[in-house]
């Protein structure tokens, strides 16, 4: 079980990161779909600004998960909060969904792993306590 969320974790770590800097170092025109936007919205000084800002958070949450997937036997109590985090921005953009439109094929696609994942993560953390417990009443 700690190798299968020790593996979850590692992948977050991995989007986290790539996807992270790609924001935080190219801005907005790296956003999917962006080329779509009027040029105007594009360079928006708030919106880029924003956008990098916030991109700093998604680092950090892809190098908490990597932390954590470092010793899952001492750290693995953080896992339900990770996945907590990560259903929340899904259902953020869930929302976003509902309320602006489709936001194209590739932030869907991430919508979808960001429900699902964090459910993995509880699913297998919860297989991995259970296990764990029945180990130690045995011996």
């Amino acid at each position: 079980m700690e190798s299968a969320l020790k593996t979850l974790l590692l992948i977050t770590f991995i989007i986290a990161a790539i996807t992270g800097m790609n924001l935080l170092f190219g801005g907005i025109i790296n956003v999917p779909g962006a080329e779509t936007l009027p040029k105007e919205t594009i360079v928006s000084p708030a919106i880029d600004s924003e956008l990098r800002f916030l991109s700093v958070f998604w680092i950090f949450y892809g190098l908490f998960c990597l932390w954590v997937a470092t010793n899952i036997r001492i750290r693995g109590f953080f896992i339900p909060m990770i996945a907590l985090i990560m259903l929340s921005a899904g259902l953020a953009r869930l929302l976003s969904y509902c309320l602006a439109g489709h936001p194209g094929p590739v932030l869907f696609i991430a919508m979808i792993v960001e429900l699902v994942l964090p459910v993995l993560l509880i699913a297998v953390n919860l297989k991995r306590i259970k296990s764990r417990a029945l180990r130690e009443t045995k011996g």
